[in-house]
């Protein structure tokens, strides 16, 4: 369950999505988040611990009370809060008030935010992680949160049939997947730019180099001699190369 967990949340962070985590308290969820998300080190990670007294202050920013006061606008301070970072995790996400949830929800889904009348601010965040120790029964918030969560993620390839054909399209020349890593691989495939060349590439670089997740924090795409003779790539997807490199580090040692 904890590797499954684990495989989701990379699958999110890849792909752009967002995850809800259920479970009974001490089962070391907030520690799952925030060790997976340690190992990317340029997605920043905001996080909050939920309570019956957050507000939305708390997750995008206090109201700025001077611009407010002389008329200008409603308009929020938003530096150091959720709208700057890359991955947002909310904690015990339960107990938050049912509005903050279903804004924090919105903001996930939608990657805006509107500030001030018309005008709106595009997150430029990656994905949302939430956690909760209770399943979440308002039937407004749940129907938002069914909306915004990936819902493929947790579905595994259970057939062997299945998997062993899927195996054989990505065994290639020496290169062996494991069974967890054609689960995960398969599905980011569909989402992103990468396809099974670039995912191959990208193991047989990992495998060569003997990257585990301390070396994996320190790969440079543009400095590392590991990407020497890659084929050309836009910066955007050398970086998704990067990450996918990563993502083989986490599956292999975490």
């Amino acid at each position: 369950e904890r590797d499954k967990i684990i495989d989701m949340a990379i699958l999110d962070i890849l792909a752009k999505n967002n995850l809800h985590i259920h479970g009974e308290s001490g089962t070391g969820k907030t520690a799952l988040v925030i060790s997976v998300c340690s190992h990317f080190p340029s997605l920043s990670l905001f996080m909050e611990q939920g309570g019956h007294d957050i507000g939305k202050d708390d997750i995008f920013g206090p109201i700025h009370i001077k611009k407010f006061t002389d008329g200008e606008s409603y308009e929020r301070m938003i530096e150091g809060f959720l709208l700057k970072y890359q991955i947002g995790f909310l904690d015990e996400f339960g107990d938050i008030p049912e509005k903050v949830q279903r804004a924090f929800l919105g903001v996930a889904s939608k990657k805006r935010f509107f500030r001030s009348g018309s005008k709106e601010i595009h997150w430029g965040g990656r994905t949302c992680f939430f956690a909760s120790n209770f399943v979440v029964n308002n039937k407004q918030t749940k129907a938002v949160l069914d909306r915004v969560l990936l819902k493929a993620s947790a579905d595994y390839v259970n057939d062997i049939g299945k998997l062993l054909t899927q195996k054989k399209k990505y065994d290639n020349n020496g290169i062996t997947f494991t069974e967890r890593e054609i689960q995960v691989f398969d599905y980011i495939m569909e989402k992103i730019r990468m396809n099974k060349t670039h995912i191959l590439l990208a193991k047989r670089i990992f495998e060569a180099n003997n990257i585990n997740l301390q070396k994996s924090t320190k790969i440079d795409s543009k400095t590392n001699s590991i990407f020497a003779g890659l084929p050309r790539m836009s910066d955007r997807a050398l970086k998704e190369f990067q990450e996918i490199i990563i993502a083989f580090a986490i599956l292999n040692n975490l």
